[in-house]
């Protein structure tokens, strides 16, 4: 019966995802032959994405990015800019090398998806933007606990906190994962309802020859399929709303870990300073005015002055571990491991040192870490772990380590580094 192959097409068509016509004599069905879309291009571009194949160009992160952000490079000549990703710990004054495109040799519409290829220079290069203050930072639980001398507290309520944003992320994920799932099955009952509504109109026009019979099963399946689609929305309304509940009973059992709703291991103060930050500066060089007021002091607290240097130095090792990033600048441009050296902890300087932490920055008064070590007049014991590393030449020999070590021995602290340089040299 030709209503019959008439509901069939539109039940299949519908099944196979798109909305196909009433079926066409194969005179009148288009050829497959020809396709305006460069498929096996396509394909190439897919799996084999054109890279820039310009200049190395140097770029300075600004101080607000975060990884993962967004940031626009423009060339000489180009009018648009080429947009790329912050690449991971990648922080403001962090030093990232960029290989630009070279149009017009480079294709426009690839280069527009591929942009820019930018990755962080090894060993690690600051340029540290000095500030007022850093607008966004506030500080957190975790600078609480460290002023208020309690660094195992520290390290656990940012155990805990992770902990619990790792199951509210994997309940984020279960809710979109059923908005995702529901889409399809909607679609296709909202199709069959439209595909049943042209079946009886289509013949329910004149001269149609449907027995009048007929009429009555189509219009069953019209019913039929509009408490399909009804269901369909009421059942996956219900998996999205106690998806959602948990996601929120989460988001709350979360939000009472640490009293905030955000927590990571690299937030900063008002002077754009992370726990690890303050962790490298022992107590001795944290802005306690402008964080705690001037009955918060940490130079004048007890507690913190009886801290050890190897339990600052713990403390270190446990953020680092957590993902705490060494080579952060803070408004005056300093890094934790110039903190580290103005305090005079070389645990805290070995243990930066070994977390990836560079040499090669300048805070807002002009000192690199060298300077600083001349500026304080640092122990033989952080020269050694600091001056070695930036004077032995790549080809590192036994006789020469032991000549520098020797130098550094025999010399005063200050004029040991200077004359370490000529030495070597």
């Amino acid at each position: 019966m030709a209503w019959r192959r008439a509901v069939l097409w539109a039940v299949w068509s519908v099944w196979a995802g798109v909305a196909l016509p009433l079926p066409q004599t194969p005179q009148h069905v288009s050829t497959l032959q020809t396709c305006p879309w460069e498929a096996r291009q396509a394909l190439l571009l897919a799996f084999d994405p054109p890279w820039p194949t310009g200049e190395t160009m140097d770029v300075t992160l600004p101080n607000d990015v975060k990884p993962g952000g967004d940031l626009t490079l423009t060339l000489r000549g180009e009018e648009e800019p080429y947009k790329f990703k912050v690449p991971d710990r990648g922080y403001g004054g962090r030093v990232v090398q960029c290989i630009m495109p070279q149009p017009p040799q480079d294709d426009y519409v690839a280069m527009a998806r591929a942009g820019p290829r930018c990755l962080l220079t090894a060993p690690p290069v600051m340029r540290c933007k000095v500030a007022d203050m850093w607008l966004e930072g506030k500080g957190g639980p975790v600078h609480n606990h460290i002023h208020s001398a309690e660094l195992g507290e520290a390290i656990a309520v940012l155990d805990k906190f992770q902990r619990a944003q790792s199951l509210v992320d994997q309940a984020d994920w279960e809710l979109e994962l059923v908005k995702d799932r529901k889409k399809k099955p909607e679609s296709v009952s909202k199709d069959l309802v439209k595909a049943a509504q042209q079946a009886i109109a289509f013949w329910s026009m004149d001269r149609r020859g449907a027995p009048a019979k007929c009429y009555p099963k189509l219009e069953f399946w019209v019913n039929a399929t509009k408490q399909l689609e009804e269901r369909t929305k009421k059942q996956f309304k219900k998996l999205q709303d106690e998806a959602s509940a948990v996601h929120e009973r989460l988001k709350k059992k979360r939000d009472k870990v640490a009293g905030v709703e955000e927590l990571t291991v690299n937030d900063r103060d008002v002077w754009g300073r992370t726990p690890l930050h303050w962790a490298a500066a022992g107590g001795q060089e944290l802005m306690h005015v402008a964080n705690f007021g001037n009955q918060g002091d940490p130079r004048k607290s007890p507690e913190i002055q009886s801290i050890e240097p190897q339990e600052w130095a713990w403390l270190i090792r446990e953020l680092l571990a957590r993902g705490a990033e060494p080579n952060m600048c803070d408004v005056d441009g300093r890094t934790p491991l110039d903190l580290a050296v103005t305090a005079g902890n070389a645990l805290a300087v070995d243990a930066l040192l070994g977390g990836g932490a560079g040499l090669n920055t300048t805070n807002r008064w002009g000192k690199d870490i060298l300077g600083v070590t001349r500026q304080v007049n640092a122990s033989q014991e952080i020269l050694s772990l600091v001056v070695l590393p930036s004077l032995l030449p790549p080809e590192d020999s036994t006789t020469a380590e032991a000549a520098v070590i020797e130098r550094i021995s025999a010399g005063s602290l200050m004029g040991g580094v200077e004359g370490v340089s000529s030495s070597v040299a």
